[in-house]
């Protein structure tokens, strides 16, 4: 009997977006979460990342560094792998 998998929200639906003291960026249809974290880990900063419940394209409000959305998932703080 086949498992059922769990349902998923559409790629189009959520982003992440990750921030340190110098700069941020988001993942969008062109930048996966790879490309994201080298992107950041290239930068030499500790960064903070969320997983934001809305399409990459939405527009909300940023307060220190931290995305102001309902429902956004703090995914913890990183330091650079390089």
């Amino acid at each position: 009997m086949k498992k059922k998998s769990a349902e998923k929200q559409p790629v189009d639906q959520f982003h992440f977006y990750a921030s340190s003291a110098a700069q941020w960026f988001t993942t969008t249809p062109e930048r996966d979460l790879r490309r994201l974290l080298r992107k950041m880990d290239k930068l030499g900063n500790d960064y903070n990342l969320w997983l934001v419940p809305l399409p990459p394209d939405a527009v909300y409000k940023i307060s220190n560094y931290q995305p102001m959305v309902q429902g956004i998932t703090f995914l913890g703080q990183y330091s650079p792998s390089i």
